[in-house]
Formats: structure tokens, sequence, C-alpha cells
């Protein structure tokens, strides 16, 4: 399994730099600046996205929401 190698190579990690990125990191994409808001011309935004060896794009936005969704079911089966 490439990825447990790489962990397991990685373990003792105290720094990030550019050869580890490059162990982790396949491609980041980073849009155009924009305004969202017509009304809000000095709010720019700039979106990136990484995307991961062996796993691919990750959404982290999709991820937290399903995690606090999870951490909700959680609590109304304990009550």
């Amino acid at each position: 399994m490439p990825f447990c190698r790489t962990t397991a190579k990685e373990k003792s990690l105290a720094e990030l730099d550019a050869s580890v990125l490059r162990e982790f990191v396949e491609k980041i994409y980073i849009s155009d600046v924009y305004t969202p808001d017509e009304n809000e011309p000095r709010v720019k935004v700039r979106e990136i996205q990484i995307v991961y060896n062996f796993i691919g794009a990750f959404d982290f936005e999709e991820a937290r929401e399903q995690s606090q969704a999870a951490k909700k079911i959680e609590k109304v089966g304990a009550a």
C-alpha cells in the first residue's frame, strides 16, 4: 500500500517542506480572483482546490458538514 508506506516514512515529520508536499499532493488549483457580492466590491475571493495523492480532491466543507451532522445524531441518540 503506497499510502501506508508514505505515511510511515513521514511519521516523525517535524517540518512541512517541498519534498513532503510532493509525497502527498498531486495538484493544486487556484482560481482567478472574483467578487462574490457586487454590493461589497472590496471583498475578493480566490478558491483553492488541493488534489491529494491516494485520495484525490477532498471537499473539506462537505466533510465538516457531515461530521457536524453525525455529532447531532449522536447527541439525539444519547439523550
